[in-house]
């Protein structure tokens, strides 16, 4: 049970286990600010007494209405929790937390929280929630955003490790065609990188569900181009695959040329080559998120400079 239970604490409206650890959401706790609790068990015997009672604290105090715990979801050391009624910047468009131990010891200080970054007021952000820790990967339901019609309902993927998550380029995975009021979103599981994601009140409320299958990276542009001493240049790298990986590169480039991840699944190599560079640079190019399998380029920028005559 809860520590120092009260009646409408809501304790168990959800709950999460991954080996000997369980966390048990509460939204109702202390006027519906809400509160996680992380129980751990020992040769097969689970403590009554919970390890830490976690609170939505990262980016300002817990305050009533968050609803925090309203969702959990629990893979190793991580620890998601969802807060519909969380105001970002005054308006209620909920958020959802990571929490991660420090050390070995569970501590709301380790936290993170995320937010949806075309969020509006009352979309129930976090109402439902999971986490796969092992593919760096966790999906968030919005059963009440608006895409293009009232309460269509969104989810959202991140990818990352720890207290270090990224939105995915996409603003939201919303249902093909979906009408007003399918609540997409209100419910989500992930199985590595693939997410499922429940839309009830589908088609006067027979429901759905959609599977959103991840695809390998692949660089699909070409492994070469050719720039020319003070003339300016441009190259767009392209990828295939979901979600939308990060690109990085590592090797020297000529001065005055640069990498650009654009933040959608391309990136560019750009800029002038100055005097006395001119020759050709091997660099790899990177697909990924720094977390599951990458995919990577051999990548030749020549650079003709021409002879100078004195």
């Amino acid at each position: 049970i809860a520590t120092t239970p009260v009646n409408n604490d809501l304790f168990g409206c959800s709950v999460s286990v991954s080996g000997s650890t369980a966390l048990i959401g509460a939204y109702g706790r202390v006027t519906n600010t809400g509160s996680a609790f992380i129980f751990a068990s020992s040769a097969g015997v689970w403590s009554t007494t919970p390890v830490v009672e976690l609170k939505g604290t990262n980016g300002g105090a817990a305050a009533a209405g968050d609803e925090f715990g309203y969702s959990v979801s629990l893979d190793g050391s991580l620890a998601l929790v969802g807060a519909i009624g969380r105001k970002i910047s005054g308006t209620p468009t909920g958020a959802a937390y990571v929490t991660t131990p420090k050390t070995t010891l569970w501590t709301n200080t380790n936290q993170i929280r995320l937010i949806a970054t075309d969020g509006l007021n009352g979309d129930q952000f976090g109402y439902s929630v999971s986490i796969s820790s092992s593919a760096g990967t966790l999906v968030i339901g919005a059963p009440s955003h608006k895409v293009t019609k009232n309460n269509q309902g969104a989810a959202y993927v991140f990818t990352g490790s720890g207290t270090t998550w990224t939105q995915q380029p996409l603003p939201d995975m919303a249902a093909s065609g979906a009408a007003a009021n399918e609540a997409f979103g209100s419910s989500v599981s992930l199985s590595g990188t693939t997410p499922v994601i429940g839309a009830p009140s589908k088609k006067s409320s027979q429901g759905a569900a959609y599977v959103f299958a991840s695809t390998p990276w692949t660089i699909t542009s070409a492994n070469s181009t050719t720039f020319t001493v003070n003339t300016g240049g441009s190259f767009t790298v392209t990828t295939s695959g979901t979600p939308l990986p990060a690109l990085s590169e590592s090797g020297a480039l000529p001065t005055g040329v640069t990498f650009t991840d654009l933040g959608n699944g391309t990136a560019t190599i750009a800029g002038t080559p100055q005097p006395g560079t001119g020759d050709a640079y091997v660099i790899t190019i990177t697909a990924g998120n720094g977390v599951t399998q990458s995919a990577s380029q051999t990548f030749t920028l020549t650079v003709n400079e021409p002879p100078t005559i004195s």
